[in-house]
């Protein structure tokens, strides 16, 4: 995995009532890596009688042959839909508005070197007459954005609708990175059903680590986020608690539990500026750059 995806140390699981009138089970993951962990060491029969598992649902609406092949995948970055990421990157960071919200996040000190050169300082022999940027406002509390991915969603959506909404997720966290803000993105799904619920967040970027486009990608649009890798999550719930929320011999994984910001903030303890939720798949993602601006001007930027 490129980056720094891949940390030790698991917020650990926490059992509590999240969800008002449901005994709820949550689940968060500071990183990936503790995440894929916890899938490759569970007992081997830990999914006997679930009808369509993690390792069975067919290639093509899981969108990888089984759940070895995903998480190979999900370390080694997923890089189909790049270049329809770059290609919206490309097109936003050339709009002179996106310049001007760029040229906010920057201040400049003089170095030995950076970006551009002080002639006045140069012609004078000294030797810090370079220009380097600051992140200045990274260091700010409004200046970090943190997006959850609900990536629950119903049988019925197709892989194609999960990745059209995931291409564009991808190209908003690359462009806030261009912009310099500091991104933390969480993965996420939640199901409930007869007065219990499930609800799992995995930290797939934090606020300092600038993400690679082919990591984002399978987080954000490959349909076996959800399909193989959040259906191995659920599975790793006590057998009681699994037939509780609905996962049983008829292939059924529990039914979708939309939460809000503010149900996704408390699991997480901060606030959740952008969220993505696993219904939203109505919404028309075709014009990629005309979302990924629209979502810009949501934050107020």
């Amino acid at each position: 995995m490129t980056g720094e995806l891949f940390r030790a140390g698991r917020f650990g699981t926490d059992i509590g009532n999240i969800l008002h009138d449901h005994v709820t089970h949550t689940v968060v993951y500071d990183n990936v890596s503790d995440a894929i962990d916890d899938i490759i060491n569970r007992p081997s029969n830990h999914a006997s009688g679930l009808g369509n598992s993690s390792e069975t649902a067919s290639s093509g609406w899981a969108g990888s042959k089984n759940l070895g092949d995903a998480i190979s995948i999900l370390k080694g970055g997923w890089s189909e839909y790049r270049e329809q990421v770059e290609r919206i990157i490309g097109d936003i960071t050339e709009d002179p508005d996106i310049e001007t919200m760029r040229s906010k996040s920057f201040a400049w000190q003089l170095s030995d070197e950076g970006d551009f050169c002080n002639t006045d300082l140069y012609a004078e022999g000294e030797a810090e007459c370079m220009y380097l940027p600051i992140l200045e406002e990274a260091e700010r509390p409004d200046a970090i954005i943190r997006i959850v991915v609900d990536g629950t969603a119903a049988s019925g959506v197709k892989p194609d609708e999960i990745i059209r909404k995931g291409i564009v997720i991808a190209a908003l966290v690359d462009t806030l990175q261009f912009l310099g803000r500091g991104v933390e993105l969480w993965w996420g799904q939640s199901v409930a059903k007869n007065n219990a619920a499930s609800i799992m967040a995995v930290k797939v970027k934090d606020t300092r680590t600038h993400m690679d486009i082919d990591d984002m990608l399978f987080a954000c649009a490959h349909p076996s986020m959800l399909r193989r890798f959040g259906f191995a999550l659920f599975e790793l719930e006590d057998e009681s608690h699994r037939r509780t929320i609905g996962l049983h011999s008829k292939g059924r994984y529990g039914r979708v539990k939309v939460l809000d910001s503010n149900k996704w903030g408390g699991i997480l303890g901060e606030t959740v500026h952008v969220l993505f939720n696993g219904m939203e798949y109505g919404r028309d993602y075709r014009d990629g750059v005309q979302s990924v601006k629209n979502l810009l001007e949501g934050m107020n930027f």
